[in-house]
């Protein structure tokens, strides 16, 4: 009992550790450099997405869909959209409460899911019965590994799939030892968690390297192998919980890419293969990871210099020093004496498979026309991205070194001596990783964000309800800190801070666009992807625009002459940016006669998160309500409550409905019955769950009794 009393204390010791290590690394990573993580996808996707997800939902709303981006565009479908995410809400609440304002989401997720990381990895060495020294470090390096924190900062789906993969594997690893409902229920959690983040392609990469090192640690840990086929049948029935509650997101993100522009269909090879690892970025990451600027090195390697995610590379592979040379030592211990078995080599073993195919994954082209022939797969992208499980794969073997090293200082020194050695390792992990993000943060991405925060925009309140597209570009400079590429991205207004503000743009940037968002796009040749700003307009687009409903333009002062010769006015300026307001342009609600003749706007206008209402007079005459929004699928008319259909407008990008004379309540509403279905079967399977819970504990129950009165029996015999 002492012995359980005094492994629990060094156990919850190091989990303080563990702990402390992740806060103090992460406040100085903001101390160093405020919103460490606000930057280039966080700063103008993620955070004006969440911004309209918890704020629909205080209004009362999930929100299906989205007004702000691209005149109207699916919203929950994005997955990444948070709708469904418990922690986007909490990040977003905790944001409020400690700052006033939302900017500090990503940030607050980002620590999250970085200590959850950090302690399940812990939690998984020790399962593993490596020592807690290890498993400390292990656990550190694993929060704080480069790709996790450098990538991260610029999509924060990386942080948050490496805080639940280890969880997802340390579940899966007590199901294996003893099959029970309730541990399949607890296995489905961490499962759920990663998938509910939103990312098709990390929760799949996820659910194969979870499976491989599950099933390898069914094999190295059953000692008669005739049971590891039917235990690993157990195994695989366990999903089916995870798979009835994933449904409502899981079917929506279904059909969501079924109708993508870009990702309905196969990506050809040589895009699927785009930006995989370059070994020799590899190796110098491992090595020499300090560099603010990696350009010259790229250069001589042949990289663009431009690319910022390949530039990123000679940083990502970083696990910290202690972690390589105990890697050395791990593979070191496999080679000698092969036919001694040790909990460090067992380890080791566990995780080797999922290292090697990770490895292939990242940096052979062979391997990756082999995965090309897989479904689904074939439609994700950017193999640079199987890296994380690279790193994790690492950390675990060298963690599994770290073990043996630990145990040879303890055969041969005092108890002191070992622990004194141990906390050193712990510091030098520390101060590796502190130097590398504290003084030599890796901001190679092209598109950054130095603005000020909380964002804040003069030009919100002037340009109102109405419509706006930006051509003022992202680069305009403001110089807060010197270590990162400057550039206010906010001040351009273009990307989704319209979603953020509330506003109302016609343009936006998103990767998953709908088919008809993309043929809405198509209209403006020089609408960039990555930005949604438009790098030139002629008069021919201006008048597509006025159609269009965009009554406002963000742009630069030497645009002036060009705007005022097609009578769009000046209307207000500051620090690099002038908005230009063009009075000719369309109103976003309208009426037109049978012949097509303008009526005039409609006064009684409401957007609401998920819908667009209007409210006719008794004075209306019979007429056709034009909403000048995308005609997407999913929507549905309605007059005075009963069902009309949507019309699409003459030209691309309006909803119309024929409306008789006299007072009526008129509506478009985003209905998605992939996910109102997807619920309803959530909550159908949720009841059998429980169902064949009670019938199997009422049974278990009744064959214990049994049991037991049988053993009386034989005892009073």
């Amino acid at each position: 009992m002492l012995l359980n009393l005094k492994n629990n204390t060094k156990k919850k010791a190091a989990v303080i550790c563990v702990f402390l290590s992740v806060v103090f690394l992460f406040i100085g990573c903001e101390i160093t450099h405020p919103y460490y993580f606000l930057q280039d996808d966080n700063a103008d996707w993620y955070v004006c997405s969440f911004e309209h997800t918890v704020r629909s939902a205080f209004s009362g709303e999930l929100a299906l869909y989205n007004f702000h981006q691209f005149s109207g565009i699916p919203h929950l479908d994005k997955g990444q959209s948070g709708v469904l995410n418990p922690m986007v809400y909490l990040a977003w609440i905790l944001s409020h409460v400690l700052f006033g304002h939302s900017c500090a989401v990503i940030e607050i997720l980002a620590f999250i899911y970085s200590l959850m990381g950090g302690i399940a990895m812990f939690y998984l060495l020790k399962k593993l019965k490596l020592n807690e020294i290890a498993a400390v470090i292990g656990g550190i390096s694993w929060a704080f590994n480069a790709f996790s924190i450098v990538i991260g900062a610029n999509w924060i789906i990386i942080i948050m799939t490496a805080g639940c993969f280890p969880l997802m594997i340390l579940t899966d690893l007590y199901l294996l030892d003893k099959f029970s409902i309730k541990r399949v229920l607890i296995a489905s959690v961490p499962r759920l968690m990663c998938l509910y983040i939103g990312h098709p392609q990390f929760f799949i990469y996820s659910f194969i390297f979870e499976v491989m090192a599950a099933l390898t640690y069914l094999f190295v840990s059953t000692e008669d192998k005739k049971t590891v086929l039917p235990k690993a049948g157990k195994y695989i029935l366990s999903f089916i919980p995870m798979g009835i509650w994933s449904l409502p997101l899981l079917l929506p993100m279904f059909f969501a890419m079924q109708n993508s522009a870009d990702r309905g269909g196969n990506l050809d090879f040589d895009t699927f293969f785009s930006l995989s690892s370059d070994f020799g970025s590899w190796l110098f990451s491992l090595i020499y990871p300090f560099t603010s600027r990696m350009h010259d090195y790229n250069l001589s390697q042949g990289i663009s210099g431009d690319d910022g995610l390949m530039r990123m590379q000679t940083v990502t592979g970083h696990i910290g020093y202690i972690m390589v040379i105990s890697f050395v030592v791990a593979v070191f211990l496999l080679i000698k004496d092969r036919a001694k078995r040790s909990d460090e080599k067992d380890c080791c073993f566990i995780m080797l498979p999922g290292l090697l195919v990770s490895s292939l994954w990242t940096f052979s082209m062979l391997f990756n026309r082999i995965v090309y022939y897989i479904p689904v797969i074939n439609r994700f992208r950017w193999p640079f991205k199987i890296l994380m499980f690279v790193n994790f794969f690492m950390i675990a073997v060298g963690a599994a070194g770290t073990s043996y090293l630990i145990k040879i200082v303890q055969k041969k020194s005092k108890g002191k001596a070992s622990k004194a050695a141990g906390a050193f390792l712990v510091l030098c992990v520390i101060a590796n990783f502190s130097v590398l993000y504290f003084a030599f943060p890796a901001r190679t991405i092209v598109f950054e964000n130095s603005g000020d925060k909380p964002y804040s925009d003069p030009f919100c309140s002037i340009i109102g309800e109405k419509r706006y597209i930006s051509k003022a570009g992202v680069n305009i400079s403001v110089d807060v800190d010197t270590w990162r590429i400057t550039g206010d991205a906010p001040a351009g207004l273009d990307a989704n801070f319209a979603t953020y503000y509330g506003l109302n743009s016609r343009s936006g940037y998103d990767q998953l666009v709908t088919t008809e968002s993309a043929e809405y796009r198509a209209i403006l040749e020089d609408q960039t992807d990555n930005t949604g700003m438009i790098s030139s307009l002629d008069e021919t687009e201006i008048y597509q625009l006025r159609l269009q409903g965009v009554s406002y333009y963000v742009a630069r002062p030497e645009d002036e002459d060009f705007f005022s010769s097609l009578g769009i006015e000046k209307v207000a300026e500051d620090k690099g940016r002038v908005l230009f307001y063009d009075p000719n342009a369309m109103p976003l609600v309208y009426v037109i006669s049978e012949n097509g003749e303008y009526l005039g706007e409609v006064k009684d206008f409401t957007q609401k998160v998920n819908s667009l209402e209007v409210n006719t007079d008794e004075a209306f005459e019979n007429g056709y309500i034009v909403f000048n929004y995308v005609r997407q699928k999913n929507f549905h008319g309605y007059i005075d409550g009963k069902e009309v259909p949507v019309e699409r407008g003459v030209y691309l990008g309006s909803m119309v409905i024929n409306c008789p004379a006299g007072k009526h309540h008129v509506s478009v509403v985003y209905e998605d019955h992939a996910f109102t279905t997807a619920v309803l079967i959530s909550v159908i399977g949720t009841l059998i769950v429980i169902l064949v819970y009670r019938i199997i504990k009422n049974r278990n129950e009744i064959d214990k009794n049994k049991t037991d009165k049988n053993e009386i029996k034989t005892n009073r015999e």
